[in-house]
């Protein structure tokens, strides 16, 4: 790899090297849609393409070359809405990709080539979808809340009749799921496991994991070898096995930390990765690392570090919640101590992650005392888009079309 990519929403799309060294940067739009959630998805990479679900910032898909950081293509629509799902690719039976994007009210399939879409399945999965697809032998399975459903990947058009194999109800809710060996496992939101007959749909088993408890969980699946893991929010991590039975093996949990664990494992060179609210772990066989230390030593000042070039463009958004108790009072929720300054310890003990906290101080605090005073804090909030009272919302909604041009009628137009 050369890169290292990441989605911060409204913030826009960063781009660095290995060595952290900013390369580009790309704001994606500033609209916010019905939940007001801001961002979900990650970026993936496809050939060339970053693909990038900006659902809420702006109601497209977007494609840059990343490289360069230069927008290769977008698809936006009306329709375009409730996804906090990553882009897949996958591919059809006539050896053609496709990009699979779950929507509220539909399902897309977009030719990553060109953007264009191809095909669409009407199904309604909810006001938002926060899982994303798996693709295997060409089909593509979607889950949300409130439903599973099976698409065979191809065609043009409306697809609803002749693409979907099976739906059913009972999805797992955030959690992604895993397909392995003919099956589709997943743990729901509350905590149970589900294994699924991938060619039907019909549930084979379910177990409730935690020895009984309810642990909620917003991590998908991992599998190494005959071991998988479920990450859960407060309750550690439960390990298990399948195969030749269902059994928890153990539970393991960071000592220290009690924020919750919310996403889930990445694994590269035989180490696992997972993140808390507060901290960002590194998990090896011989790994050593004392967490008294590690907080002493504050490895988040590094993320100011690795941004410091970018803050001072970035763009400070403001939505409902700050919008609702007027613009001279929204930073001052802050102001522990009654005293019109806003410091690093004050800011420490709002809900805002920590990375946030250390941008926030470093767009406000212009003249490098250590605090956000009155004036620090109307500038800032003179650059927050939006009025009291205003919610963001859809502004351009209206001039968009309400679904993409279909791949095949644009190409029989050239």
């Amino acid at each position: 790899g050369e890169r290292v990519f990441a989605f911060f929403g409204k913030s826009g799309v960063y781009a660095f090297d290995l060595d952290g060294k900013p390369s580009w940067q790309k704001f994606v739009g500033s609209e916010s849609g019905p939940t007001e959630w801001g961002t979900g998805a990650s970026p993936s990479i496809y050939k060339n393409l970053l693909l990038v679900n900006a659902c809420d910032e702006t109601q497209a898909l977007i494609a840059f070359d990343r490289t360069s950081g230069e927008e290769v293509w977008r698809v936006e629509a009306q329709l375009y809405e409730g996804s906090y799902s990553t882009p897949v690719v996958g591919q059809a039976a006539d050896g053609s990709d496709e990009i699979v994007i779950p929507l509220s009210d539909e399902i897309w399939g977009i030719d990553p080539g060109s953007g264009k879409l191809k095909w669409w399945v009407a199904e309604s999965l909810g006001k938002y979808i926060c899982t994303t697809p798996v693709i295997g032998d060409g089909v593509a399975y979607v889950a949300a809340s409130s439903k599973v459903i099976a698409i065979r990947l191809g065609g043009v058009g409306d697809v609803t009749q002749s693409h979907t194999l099976w739906a059913r109800n009972a999805g797992p809710g955030v959690p992604s799921p895993v397909l392995d060996k003919g099956k589709l496992y997943w743990v729901g939101t509350n905590g149970i496991l589900t294994c699924a007959d991938a060619g039907t749909g019909k549930t084979v088993w379910r177990k409730r994991m935690g020895k009984g408890n309810r642990n909620i969980t917003y991590a998908s699946l991992t599998k190494a070898n005959n071991v998988w893991l479920s990450m859960t929010q407060q309750a550690g991590t439960i390990a298990f096995r399948i195969e030749p039975e269902f059994e928890e093996l153990s539970v393991n949990q960071f000592n220290g930390d009690n924020t919750p664990f919310k996403c889930s494992f990445g694994a590269a060179n035989g180490e696992l990765f997972v993140r808390s609210d507060q901290y960002l772990y590194c998990i090896a066989e011989n790994g050593n690392a004392d967490l008294a230390e590690v907080e002493s030593q504050l490895p988040k000042q590094r993320v100011t570090d690795a941004f410091s070039s970018m803050i001072q463009g970035a763009r400070m958004f403001q939505g409902r919640s700050g919008n609702s108790v007027g613009t001279a009072k929204i930073q001052m929720t802050y102001d522990v101590n009654n005293d019109d300054k806003i410091s690093p310890v004050e800011l420490a003990e709002s809900p805002m992650p920590k990375f946030v906290q250390s941008i926030m101080m470093a767009k406000g605090d212009e003249n490098k005392d250590g605090f956000i005073d009155a004036k620090e804090r109307e500038k800032m909030q003179d650059s927050m888009r939006g009025k009291p009272g205003e919610i963001i919302g859809r502004k351009n909604a209206a001039n968009r079309p309400v679904r993409p041009p279909v791949f095949a009628e644009v190409d029989s137009e050239r």
